[in-house]
């Protein structure tokens, strides 16, 4: 990216500095100087700018711009008139004094180019510069504050420097609908130069903008245009829309954005389902989502329709092999541990399902002999043996006993009279 950097260093941090009794004193300090800001870079010597081109960038040399020769040349677009764009900037006396407070160079200003109101000498600065460049240039007082500078110490009829730092921009949306046919190819050629220039200097981000915008133009193209096209032109945008969808998907890739890279290769494949390309990209895709037998599929696919890259696609298709049984051999041993954890819980399970079964019958078993204890054994009555008497033994009515006979007193009398 390119960026015109001046060879005096410029930190932003401010620090409050109060001189002690070993710093030097000033011949006549105030309480101002005491305790005033010090900004590290408030005065630089502007003379390096000596060693740079200087290019007037307005008729009447009010606007200069100062670049380094040696800095390498950005490919990056230019803003277009209308872009409403971002910046930051400082500006400096011709002796090199800072004339911005220190927070204000560190806020974004933004602003639509030769439209809304801003120091006029920016307008062309911005309108001359590429996203991501820093570049000084010499204002004269009709092209910075004029009568209205704001601060005294820029002296009357004086020139500023300008340090500017392009942000970023958005140019003005363009409608295809008030487009000519010549007019739209242009646009849609831009973008795409555009995109393949961020794509060389590896801003895969905004290169991957610049081809979408491409392509979602080009899906939204007015009925009534396309009608009036000859086949020609229409295969001419056919083949434009598989260029920008390509390289879209290209720059999803580089971002890792894989999923996304499938949007875009659908979108080619669609328009030309023999494109060699493509089919190789999906692959790509779905290696790096690990969708391996998809991978297979696609790289098959494109060594039937490009054979100039099958060395490529037969490499990756061993790739996918390989992972693919080393996923299935993790997988089986992943299985493994899982069942054989399953089959310890099942057991575990069963263990604790046949004690619970034990302790129940236990309890009922404790229950029962308890109940058993508590109910009283019943006892057959004690009959008093009165003796038997000697006239049931005669008469036999008593025929045998063996227990012990006790005769009654009653019975031996009745036997004495015998």
């Amino acid at each position: 990216m390119h960026t015109i950097i001046d060879n005096i260093p410029t930190p932003y941090e401010e620090s409050t500095t109060i001189p002690t009794d070993s710093e030097p004193q000033t011949s006549d300090p105030t309480p101002f100087q005491l305790y005033r800001k010090v900004i590290p870079d408030e005065f630089i010597d502007m003379s390096f700018l000596q060693n740079f081109t200087a290019t007037p960038l307005t008729e009447d040399n009010g606007v200069i711009k100062y670049t380094d020769p040696s800095a390498k040349i950005s490919q990056n677009p230019l803003p277009e008139r209308l872009a409403r764009v971002r910046i930051r900037f400082e500006s400096r006396t011709e002796e090199g004094e800072l004339v911005e407070k220190e927070k204000n160079r560190k806020e974004l200003k933004a602003f639509k180019l030769f439209l809304d109101n801003m120091i006029p000498g920016l307008h062309y600065a911005v309108a001359s510069m590429r996203i991501g460049e820093i570049s000084w240039f010499k204002f004269t007082p009709d092209y910075h504050y004029g009568i209205y500078a704001p601060t005294d110490i820029i002296k009357p009829g004086s020139s500023l420097y300008f340090k500017v730092d392009l942000d970023g921009f958005i140019n003005e949306k363009k409608s295809f609908s008030k487009m000519t046919y010549e007019e739209m190819i242009a646009e849609l050629n831009t973008l795409k130069e555009n995109g393949n220039n961020f794509f060389k200097e590896q801003d895969f981000e905004k290169a991957l903008k610049e081809y979408k915008k491409g392509v979602d133009s080009l899906t939204a193209v007015p009925k009534q245009l396309l009608t009036s096209l000859n086949e020609e032109q229409h295969a001419f945008l056919k083949d434009l829309k598989v260029k920008l969808a390509n390289n879209a998907a290209m720059s999803c890739i580089k971002r890792k954005e894989y999923t996304e890279g499938l949007k875009y290769i659908e979108i080619v494949l669609g328009v030309d389902p023999q494109n060699g390309k493509a089919w190789f990209r999906k692959g790509q895709c779905y290696m790096e989502t690990k969708e391996l037998e998809l991978a297979v599929k696609a790289f098959e696919e494109s060594m039937k329709v490009d054979k100039s890259g099958e060395e490529e696609c037969r490499k990756n298709i061993r790739i996918c092999q390989g992972s693919k049984q080393t996923r299935q051999r993790d997988e089986r041993k992943l299985y493994s541990k899982v069942f054989k954890r399953m089959a310890a819980e099942e057991e575990r399970e069963e263990e604790a399902k046949r004690l619970k079964e034990k302790m129940e019958r236990k309890k009922e078993r404790e229950k029962v002999e308890k109940k058993e204890e508590e109910v009283p054994v019943p006892v057959a009555p004690v009959v008093e043996n009165k003796g038997i008497r000697i006239q049931d033994l005669l008469e036999g009515t008593i025929i045998n006993t063996q227990d012990d006979v006790k005769i009654d007193v009653n019975s031996q009398e009745e036997l004495n009279k015998l």
